[in-house]
């Protein structure tokens, strides 16, 4: 559930930094490639924990 959140929040704030930056550089706003980008970041980002070592538990 935690992967899915950080995904659907990578495709909002991917499509708000898209059409920011569109508009800044005088582009025009293409959604297709905003949503590619910004689903490939989020799967990333809900990745990279995965693929952390984990720290070994200190017995007491």
């Amino acid at each position: 559930m935690k992967n899915l959140v950080v995904i659907f929040w990578a495709f909002l704030i991917g499509q708000a930094v898209a059409y920011i930056g569109a508009s800044l550089v005088g582009a025009p706003y293409n959604f297709l490639d905003a949503t590619i980008v910004s689903l490939i970041a989020g799967f990333i980002v809900s990745v990279i924990p995965l693929a952390m070592p984990k720290e070994p538990k200190e017995e007491q």
